[in-house]
């Protein structure tokens, strides 16, 4: 495959059949001039649709040409068009959502164990009634692609909806069946649909090369999690999905950008144009949100993708594209400092989601928080990533250690490594007992009940009715007034061992609360009693009790982001650190080939102005920013770019110090090194 586009564009055209003379406006030479003009290189056009209808003059399935069509053979006019612009055309068709198919064939689609179609019910508006790959549906599959790579041009094939669902279809519970699965425990049928699902890909990647050897492939699920990776063969690059006011948010592209961009394929981001999500006709972003987004997928290290729709007549949309132009002209000026940079992350934060508690979970957001704020630069990883890379591993509440684990991990202390560790972190599958005794602490059984007869550790009450607190006490807390603070969700109780630091113990509230013991609105205040180890430090992991990182997710407490900042700063020295606000994100990267390191600044800030999602208008410049960066080496030169302005800078004791006049918006630092 070709180097990967960085300007790309979705063009969603999902049209249903009562819409006429569908593509009666659309001009090949406007529709590629406007996309020249707005600096897009690549854009993903449409074979077929979640309808179900087919955008090219197909002979194989003629009737599947959506019934109004004007312009027969729409998609090989687009990429026509493209190609003598220079730009690149891949090809979408959709996998798992087909109206029209999953409708005149029920037998395709997904059952769910009590005996459904899986989606939409069938008198609701939508095409979201899920496909099974595993049925004979897969022939028709085969048959659509290879009319589309022997008939059409194919830089590349986008296949979307590819993924895995409880299915109980026949064909599913005769595969299950065979290969000795229980096909009554959910657990059993989804590590099917992965296997499942892994072999479709591989045979549908494979049968593309059969017919093009270098066009780009790619299956998207609408995330990238540690399940992909026995998967990646059969992808060329990865694209992350992640429309903020579409449901995803603000967190969403940080996290999962700094776990796919470790996997060792090239990646786009990919936002929308419109101001919530897909299907969302004749709105428009805020410039200041599609830059945050776009600048933001360069920072992380990979491409842009920006989601439009084309209306059913298929003139391109002007405006969008004076919008997408704005944005994108930046972003090619700023592509020689981005392509091919690696993260310069020095902490290795677990992803929960390898031990199945859903996507992207509190704990994960408030680590996102956490070291997002004071600047810490971090990579996403799971328990097959390389440890060697980072002086510092975080376990965020919810990591259980098997046998496999734990030997990876010792030898990782071994050989100079530190662990941050929290809660049940560390913790064999059980919950029994602490799988490592490098924790040096063991794990106390207590009747953690609530009145309800509810596990009480972990869980987050809406009155804190578990609620415990710490005194802020020597070194370690520093810059914490000596009292009690709050800790919200209740914690472990652990004993330390006898070469284990004791660095604060939780402090017992007079009662927890029930219907029979109650004061006030909330939690029940200090009763002053010490109760067990809060924090421990020795073999060089410190562990917090409390689940601190869903506690920073849920209620976001300064003392916890003081605590956590303070545990990592005893650890190791963070790679860079500055002056500015904590809306300041900074992100560090490397391009080894030109010998020099890329420093991201960003400052947007998303606000909850409306109900359903966060707006980002007004871009807030910061003046006189100090940052710190470590180096082992004296840079050559530090500058901004692109404007190639010379920035003054100090070198002593292996650190860098200088001052960013202007930050609007973004702003990249180059500190160039020599030979």
């Amino acid at each position: 495959m070709k180097e990967l586009s960085y300007r790309q564009i979705h063009m969603d055209f999902h049209t249903g059949d009562q819409i006429p003379r569908v593509g009666n406006e659309f001009k090949g030479d406007e529709f590629a001039s406007i996309l020249k003009s707005a600096d897009v290189d690549s854009i993903t056009c449409f074979a077929r649709c979640h309808h179900g209808w087919l955008y090219y003059d197909s002979k194989k399935f003629p009737e599947l040409v959506h019934p109004s069509l004007e312009q027969r053979d729409l998609l090989r006019e687009q990429i026509e068009a493209c190609h003598k612009e220079g730009i690149r055309v891949p090809i979408y068709t959709t996998i798992q959502w087909d109206g029209k198919m999953s409708y005149e064939h029920p037998e395709y689609c997904v059952v769910t164990p009590d005996g459904a179609i899986d989606g939409y019910k069938p008198h609701e508006p939508g095409f979201y009634s899920f496909l099974c790959v595993n049925t004979a549906y897969r022939d028709f599959l085969k048959e659509h692609l290879k009319e589309i790579l022997t008939t059409l041009p194919v830089d590349g094939i986008f296949m979307d909806i590819v993924q895995e669902r409880d299915c109980s279809c026949k064909s599913c519970m005769d595969g299950m069946k065979e290969r000795g699965f229980d096909v009554l425990k959910k657990e059993q049928r989804m590590k099917y649909a992965h296997i499942m699902l892994r072999e479709f890909k591989k045979e549908i990647s494979s049968f593309i090369r059969e017919y093009n050897d270098d066009c780009s492939i790619f299956f998207n699920g609408s995330h990238v999690g540690p399940g992909i990776r026995d998967s990646l063969g059969s992808y060329t690059h990865l694209e992350v999905e992640s429309l903020p006011s579409g449901g995803w948010g603000y967190t969403h592209f940080p996290l999962v950008s700094r776990f796919t961009r470790g996997l060792g394929k090239e990646f786009v981001g990919m936002t929308g144009k419109f101001h919530t999500n897909w299907g969302d006709f004749h709105s428009y972003k805020n410039k200041a949100s599609l830059e945050y987004e776009c600048f933001n997928m360069l920072a992380q290290g990979g491409g842009c993708s920006i989601g439009d729709q084309l209306i059913p007549s298929g003139k391109i949309d002007r405006v969008a594209y004076d919008l997408i132009g704005s944005v994108y002209k930046s972003v090619k000026d700023k592509e020689p400092w981005c392509r091919n940079a690696e993260s310069l992350a020095d902490i290795g934060v677990f992803n929960l989601e390898e031990w199945s508690v859903g996507e992207n979970p509190a704990a994960m957001i408030g680590a996102l928080r956490l070291l997002e704020e004071p600047g810490l630069q971090f990579d996403l990883i799971d328990s097959l990533s390389d440890f060697k890379k980072y002086k510092l591993i975080i376990m965020a509440d919810l990591v259980p250690v098997d046998v496999t684990l734990k030997t990876k991990l010792q030898a990782y202390l071994d050989n100079g490594g530190k662990i941050l560790a929290s809660f049940e972190s560390g913790l064999v599958a059980s919950g029994k007992k602490f799988a490592m005794e490098s924790f040096g602490i063991e794990k106390i059984e207590v009747d953690d009940r609530d009145w309800k007869g509810d596990k009480s550790s972990g869980k987050d009450y809406h009155t804190n009715d578990y609620c415990d607190f710490i005194i802020p006490e020597g070194e370690f807390f520093r810059g914490l007034p000596k009292v009690e603070h709050s800790m919200y969700i209740r914690g472990l109780s652990v004993k330390a061992g006898k070469n284990t630091e004791v660095l604060s113990n939780t402090v017992k509230p007079w009662f927890y609360r029930d219907p029979d013991h109650f004061c006030g609105h909330q939690q029940t205040s200090s009763s002053g009693e010490i109760g067990t180890p809060a924090v421990t430090y020795g073999n060089d992991i410190l562990y917090f009790s409390h689940p601190v990182f869903t506690i920073y997710r849920k209620k976001g407490p300064l003392w916890i982001k003081k605590m956590v900042s303070n545990g990592i700063e005893k650890l190791i020295k963070p790679r860079i650190s500055h002056d500015g606000p904590s809306t300041l994100k900074v992100m560090v990267n490397r391009q080894t080939q030109e010998r020099r390191w890329i420093i991201h600044l960003l400052h947007y800030i998303p606000e909850k102005r409306c109900e359903q999602i966060e707006i980002i208008e007004d871009i807030i410049p910061l003046y006189n920013i100090s940052l710190s960066l470590l180096s082992e080496h004296r840079p050559l030169d530090i500058t901004v770019v692109p404007e190639m302005k010379k920035v003054e800078f100090t070198y002593d004791s292996h650190k860098a110090d200088f001052s960013i006049s202007k930050i609007e918006g973004h702003c990249m630092v180059e500190v160039k090194y020599g030979d």
